[in-house]
């Protein structure tokens, strides 16, 4: 009979480890998925974007986070982002800064968004993302 003991806590000794290791990579996983990109978009002093912006890639669910500068510093310029594959339509950036998630159930194509400066209307800009 002890050796059905030793046995049996031999088994549930592996299968604790292998439970933490699941559960470690379940969470890598999800950080994954929920991991965020940052897109820096550069304004000229009349508040209107510049070129470039850098092309992002994205999976379904994942947060954007667009941020304004103006002369390589954090700027509180108003813009608006549209992008059919975000929740909501515009994404107002009023204090320089736009965050959104990339629909779920977005399909997984190539796009181009818009950005558009508060005081700039009729200059946007038109950069690339993938929802991959």
């Amino acid at each position: 009979m002890k050796n059905n003991k030793d046995n049996s806590s031999k088994r549930n000794s592996t299968k604790l480890p292998m439970a933490m290791i699941a559960a470690a990579l379940a969470t890598v996983l999800s950080s994954v998925a929920m991991a965020q990109h940052q897109v820096r978009i550069n304004f000229d002093a009349a508040g209107c974007p510049q070129h470039p912006v850098a092309d992002v890639a994205a999976g379904r669910g994942q947060q954007i986070t667009w941020q304004a500068y103006q002369n390589g510093v954090e700027a509180r310029v108003p813009f608006d982002i549209y992008f059919d594959p975000l929740r909501g339509q515009p994404h107002n950036g009023n204090n320089g800064t736009v965050r959104a998630n990339i629909d779920p159930a977005a399909p997984r194509v190539d796009y181009k968004y818009t950005i558009v400066g508060g005081s700039c209307p009729n200059n946007p800009l038109d950069p690339n993302i993938r929802v991959n």
